[in-house]
Formats: structure tokens, sequence, C-alpha cells
């Protein structure tokens, strides 16, 4: 009898009585009760030998993330990640494979299709591109798998992410420290994931204050034109700030090159502080000042905390990583 024979007496997958056989997680009590009394009652005895086979490493990891054309100048970051995550994985002897989600029939097929005849030993996945379809595929094989980023749903996945709230509160008290009061943050538009985080943290910094009044959030395309054009409209406000939070290096490009037309020297007349030293802050003049997150580390914790996972696989970890600094330049 073989452990087809098995699934189709109990009326589940195969997979599912391999769960069972195995002790794995994720399958309900009720459904494990049925499957081990069909095991007793045929007296079922797994083959060692294709036990084995199943269990034997491939030493290959997946990294699955959207790769179209032009990323890299939308998120110059996710390069940095895997690069990272690379370096410990070849010191441990594993290899990385792309698989690219850019298309549905990637999740739908070829994803699951290699997964089905375990071509990886784990996962590492982009948290944006993680849905509860995907993470039932993933589930469904029982692969070893961390998302990159904090996952916006209830998950039995792990993560691994920064503290943006921490991050953005960390700006906010160095610039109350030199004595900046009126602080404005230029976050992305609403309903970006980083963005909202940050804003969130930058309220909750200013509460210690008790200066909400004085302080401005601004929601942002990601357009220069556009961000230089809002500068402009707060600049010339009654209630301009005398400190700017930016969101991202592309907004701190707009925005000090509206200052620098605006004959505003910085940081007398007002500060910038911004997120991201890579890809334009080399580019402006003065260079910012920036609170940089180390996302190389980010994708070496994340493959750290695979292997783990790997090596354990019932082991559920979610958390933060990698803490800020900030690199202090001629804007404060």
């Amino acid at each position: 009898m073989t452990i087809k024979d098995i699934a189709q007496l109990a009326g589940v997958s195969i997979s599912t009585v391999s769960k069972v056989l195995n002790n794995k997680l994720y399958v309900a009590p009720q459904t494990r009760r049925h499957v081990q009394d069909v095991i007793k009652r045929y007296n079922y005895q797994a083959n060692s030998t294709a036990r084995n086979l199943a269990q034997s490493k491939t030493h290959d990891i997946a990294y699955l993330d959207k790769f179209i054309r032009n990323i890299p100048f939308e998120n110059p970051h996710m390069f940095n990640i895997l690069l990272g995550a690379e370096n410990k994985l070849q010191n441990k002897n594993y290899r990385i494979s792309l698989v690219n989600l850019a298309s549905k029939k990637t999740v739908n097929q070829i994803l699951e299709a290699q997964l089905a005849i375990k071509q990886f030993d784990g996962i590492l996945i982009n948290s944006a591109c993680m849905n509860p379809k995907i993470e039932k595929i993933i589930l469904r094989y029982d692969l070893p798998a961390v998302c990159i980023g904090k996952l916006e749903f209830d998950s039995m996945l792990s993560w691994i992410d920064t503290n943006h709230r921490h991050s953005v509160a960390k700006a906010v008290n160095f610039l109350k420290h030199k004595g900046y009061k009126a602080l404005c943050f230029m976050g992305g538009m609403l309903g970006d994931k980083i963005s909202d985080e940050r804003i969130q943290g930058f309220k909750q910094a200013l509460l210690q204050y008790n200066d909400n009044k004085s302080s401005q959030i601004i929601y942002n395309k990601p357009n220069v034109q556009s961000i230089y054009s809002c500068t402009m409209q707060l600049m010339q406000s009654r209630k301009k700030p005398d400190a700017i939070v930016c969101n991202n290096s592309l907004i701190a490009y707009a925005v000090i090159t509206c200052l620098n037309d605006l004959k505003l020297t910085m940081p007398n007349d007002v500060a910038v502080l911004t997120f991201d030293d890579y890809p334009y802050s080399q580019l402006i003049v003065p260079t910012p000042s920036v609170i940089e997150i180390d996302l190389y580390e980010l994708g070496k914790q994340a493959a750290s905390m695979l292997i783990h996972k790997i090596k354990n696989p019932a082991q559920l970890l979610q958390t933060y990583t990698t803490l800020p600094q900030i690199i202090e330049r001629g804007t404060t």
C-alpha cells in the first residue's frame, strides 16, 4: 500500500498524509485524527527509501519577487537585500534561484510545480508580493519560508522587517535635540506601505513634544515636478517648517532643488533629513543628512532566519531587525 492509497481512502491530498506522517503543522486536528485512523486501520508503513529521497536536500533557495523592466530605478534597495541574502546562503553552501512573480501564471503554475517536486529547500519572498493565495501554496507543501517585510494580513509564515516607526522617531528626536520646532514629513502617496508606517511613527514621536499643531504631513506622488510644487507652496505659506523629513531620496532631490531655487540656506533657514542614501543623494547639493537603514544586513538576517527554519520547520519567527543610523551632513 502506498501513500497515494492512504490519501484516496482518507479523502485527502497526498501532501496532507505526508504532513501527518511527519508530524508537521498546518493540519486541522480533526483531519489529522481521521488520517491517523486510516493509517492504523490498514497498518500502513511508510517506505523509508522513498521518504529519504523525498527529504533529500537540494541546497537551492527560491527568492521570490517581481522582477520587471526598470525595477532597479523604482526599487534600488531590493538588490542590496538580495546580495545580503546571497552572501549568507553562499557561506552555508546554498544557491539562490530567482522566481519571478510578475505574472499570475508564475504563481498558479510554475511556482506550484516547482514546490511539488521539492526543487527548493526553502523560500525567501518579498512581502509586497505576498497574498493569502501564495501563502496557501507555500503552506500546502510545508516548505520553510521567510517573508522580507511585515505581512499585512495574519499569517503562519515567518517574516523579518525594519521598524519604520522606530526609524522616523529617531529622526524626530535628532531634529528636536538640535532645536528645530516646526517639522514637516514629506511622505509618499497615501497607501504606500512604508511611507504610511513612517507617518504613524512621525505622529507618535511628536506626542512627547506636544507640538502636533506646529508640524505637518504632506503626501506626494513619485514625480519630481509635483514634489517641487508642493515644496514651493509649503515654503511660501505662513506655516512653513524649519525642518523637513523626506521619505526617500527622490523626494529629497525635489525638495532641496526647490529650497536652492528659493535661495534658502541649509541648515540655517531649514534643515533637511532624508531616508535612503541611494540612488539620488550623491547628486544633491548640499549632500543631505540621511537616516540609513542597512538593507544588505536585512538580507543576511532573513537568510539566517531561513536556515534556522530549514533545521526546525515548526519554528515561527516574526520580528524586527537592523537599527537605523543617522549620517549627518550639510543639510542639518
